[in-house]
């Protein structure tokens, strides 16, 4: 007789009862298995839970990917004020291009009207405040100074100058 047996049905009722066929005769033999039962219910008892080996190793990676969304929506939110700063910006220089065309005097003082005839200097939000207003060139400082807006009342259009 052979000894090439192969499991090909396992069923478990109140202990463990195996079919083997012998590979060369093809018959079907049956045994009962309770060593395999007592060996499958010491392993199912040893693996209850996670190893705190890969609990850690789950938490550093949750730790990481978090600190990286983080740094990158701290970016897009500065992004986002100085796009703000440098619309309103716009909205200031087309007022003073208007009061540089009628030759008017600029009020500098960033309180009230701009010039006469035209609109008040807006309230800046979001960090920004008002550097100068010279030679034709308005400043606003944001971010803490890391974003100067610059603004050519005669050539025209606001920029964005990173320090």
């Amino acid at each position: 007789m052979s000894t090439n047996k192969v499991v090909v049905f396992y069923l478990e009722l109140n202990g463990g009862f195996s079919v083997f066929m012998d590979l060369e005769t093809h018959h079907l033999s049956c045994k009962f298995l309770k060593m395999k039962i007592l060996f499958k219910e010491k392993l199912s008892l040893s693996r209850k839970g996670f190893t705190l080996v890969e609990l850690l190793l789950v938490m550093a990676i949750i730790g990481i990917l978090a600190g990286m969304i983080l740094v990158g929506i701290s970016y897009s939110r500065k992004r986002a004020k100085t796009a703000s700063a440098l619309e309103t910006a716009n909205s200031i220089a087309a007022e003073l291009a208007d009061c540089y065309l009628r030759d008017v005097v600029v009020d500098s003082s960033f309180n009230g009207q701009i010039c006469s005839g035209a609109g008040n200097w807006p309230t800046l939000t979001n960090g920004c405040n008002y550097g100068e207003y010279s030679n034709n060139i308005l400043s606003l400082n944001c971010n803490d100074g890391h974003d100067i807006i610059s603004c050519d009342i005669v050539q025209g259009g606001c920029r964005v100058v990173h320090q």
